[in-house]
């Protein structure tokens, strides 16, 4: 029962409310006031009285005379405190002789209904998802915290507290904040709702948790109980909210996001080939193995492998390297990332294979998956980037005598690419026809030798001028020869 039950009171004490003058006088009394003194009630009319305020107004009573007066009173919260309600009703009235007749008050105590300190919390969840389906990092779910009196008497300094670490509480109406972030309802009276918003930011711990729970709890001053002085009644509740609770008494709530242990590994080339064509071999390539967390909870123990035999990890930040050569990033932050050096000799092999594919691999410890722990997750990926490779090849030109293969000329050599073109003029040698006089072409994917062969000039004259003047007819003679 609240304290706004009306009680109905008979002043039955009416009756008799001179009773000692008409036992005394055995006569009539005139000009009667009843008064009621208790504050807040309320006299109704009836028969044979009038009502002026909380009185009621009786012309007169014969002896033997009886009026009942019939009043109405709300039972208020002081009236639990106190354990009872008391009220006491007087009279005046005149007797024949112009005498006030002894009076004797009429009082009656109703006891009231036990003190209640019911206080009810109710937290919820106000927001949905911005996906519509759950939760994610960094996302902000708002709870709406209502305290309600349910009680039969006021609260005071009610304090509540909203006990998920990192929750904040936003200012509103009925309350205040704390430095310590608890909030104070200094009064909280009877039926009176006071509503508390607050926020919180999913991390990864609540991931990895698989939901977040919050509690609120409220309390408030203890209050004296007049049936039981020894042990005072503190008015105090609480409730909780449970993300992804399909029993929730306000119904189902969104669930947070599953978890995520994406890891993207990639590798690039940082170093450039002397030669625009590709890495010869001898050459230094260098690389960076790019290592990013993107999923919702950190990784631990990441080893990154460089898979190219003969690759080495260099030193770097943010990473050790390990025995076997493998980078060793301790711990991987959401949204860390962790670039790793490295460097590959490039070998004749390579160069004739024309190109290096490098593969890099990063695997982290598994992780335990609140939604179905059966099955951890384990961070890892992997990415590879070509590096061209090219090789040279010689270019022999040889200078040789045809009629005895002797060495005409110092060999010409040049080192090429398979494609390049080469034009070279070969030598001169007085006495000699050269079969090439200039050397041209373009290189092949390999090695080329040229020979260029050098034939004596022939320096015979043939003198022959059909005359025959001097009888000699046809005849050789060499340079530097006279005929006589």
């Amino acid at each position: 029962m609240k304290p706004k039950t009306k009680v109905i009171i008979i002043i039955a004490v009416i009756v008799a409310l001179l009773v000692a003058a008409l036992i005394i006088y055995w006569v009539t009394i005139k000009d009667i006031v009843v008064t009621d003194e208790l504050e807040g009630i309320e006299i109704q009319s009836g028969e044979g009285y009038e009502v002026e305020g909380s009185t009621a107004k009786i012309a007169e009573m014969k002896p033997e005379a009886k009026v009942e007066i019939t009043a109405t009173y709300t039972v208020t919260s002081d009236d639990i405190l106190a354990g009872s309600v008391k009220n006491t009703a007087t009279g005046t009235g005149t007797d024949p002789e112009g005498e006030d007749p002894t009076v004797d008050p009429g009082e009656k105590e109703d006891p009231t209904e036990d003190l209640d300190t019911t206080l009810t919390v109710n937290k919820t969840i106000s927001n949905e998802p911005a996906d519509g389906e759950a939760f994610t990092l960094g996302e902000t779910i708002e709870y709406t915290i209502t305290v309600t009196n349910d009680g039969n008497v006021p609260y005071y300094n009610v304090v509540v507290t909203d006990e998920l670490e990192g929750v904040e509480i936003a200012a509103g109406e009925g309350y205040t904040i704390g430095e310590d972030g608890t909030v104070l309802i200094e009064t909280l009276a009877v039926e009176q709702t006071v509503t508390i918003t607050a926020t919180y930011t999913v991390t990864s711990d609540d991931i990895l948790a698989g939901s977040v729970t919050n509690t609120a709890v409220a309390a408030g001053d203890p209050i004296d109980d007049p049936k039981d002085p020894e042990n005072p009644k503190t008015p105090e509740g609480e409730d909780t909210v449970t993300t992804g609770d399909e029993d929730d008494p306000d119904g189902p709530t969104p669930p947070i996001d599953d978890i995520d242990t994406s890891m993207s590994v990639v590798k690039t080339e940082t170093s450039t080939p002397v030669n625009p064509q590709g890495y010869l071999a001898g050459e230094v390539i260098s690389y960076e193995i790019t290592v990013t967390n993107e999923g919702n909870v950190p990784y631990t123990n990441v080893v990154v492998t460089d898979a190219l035999e003969g690759a080495v990890i260099t030193a770097g930040e943010g990473y050790t390297i390990a025995e076997d050569g493998t980078a060793l990033i301790e711990t991987l932050a959401v949204g860390q990332i962790v670039t790793v050096t490295a460097t590959y000799t490039v070998t004749a092999a390579d160069g004739a294979a024309g190109s290096v594919i490098n593969t890099a691999t990063a695997t982290a410890d598994p992780i335990d998956d609140p939604k179905d722990p059966e099955n951890p997750k384990t961070p890892e990926g992997e990415g590879e980037v070509p590096s061209t490779t090219t090789q040279t090849f010689t270019l022999t030109i040889q200078y040789r005598y045809a009629d005895t293969g002797a060495v005409a000329a110092p060999d010409y050599t040049i080192t090429l690419f398979a494609g390049d073109t080469y034009r070279r003029v070969s030598p001169t040698i007085a006495g000699y026809n050269v079969d090439r006089p200039v050397v041209a072409g373009t290189m092949p994917n390999g090695n080329r030798t040229i020979r260029v062969f050098y034939t004596p000039i022939d320096t015979t004259i043939i003198i022959d001028d059909f005359a025959t003047p001097l009888g000699l007819g046809n005849v050789s003679i060499n340079v530097g020869e006279c005929i006589e």
